[in-house]
């Protein structure tokens, strides 16, 4: 549906049956990252908040719609990644107790 998700596209509703129906309607398409960071989001108890930007776009038979590109916003996601980054560069105890024993004891064979 997208080429670069997370976005998706809005289209004129032209079958409205009643007067509360939506005016527009469309799919949004998310990536595995952006998953992830709403996940993180849910997790950290906060809310789940995502960017948007829409450009209205021309349809080849003449109508319009809009393009949507969502992203996380920018400073709640760059704690986060940070966050992430400076837990991974922590080896645990159980992470090192993991590690194969080294054999730097053996004869150098030459």
């Amino acid at each position: 549906m997208v080429d670069f998700p997370p976005g998706g596209v809005l289209f004129a509703n032209n079958r409205k049956s009643n007067p509360k129906a939506p005016d527009i309607n469309g799919k949004l398409e998310i990536d595995r990252a952006t998953l992830e960071y709403l996940v993180e989001c849910r997790d950290r108890g906060g809310k789940l908040e995502m960017a948007l930007a829409g450009w209205r776009r021309q349809m080849k038979t003449g109508g319009e719609y809009f393009s949507l590109k969502a992203q996380p916003p920018r400073n709640l996601a760059e704690s986060i990644l940070h966050e992430k980054v400076k837990e991974r560069k922590k080896p645990t105890d159980d992470m090192l107790n993991r590690l194969p024993e080294s054999n730097m004891d053996d004869e150098i064979p030459f």
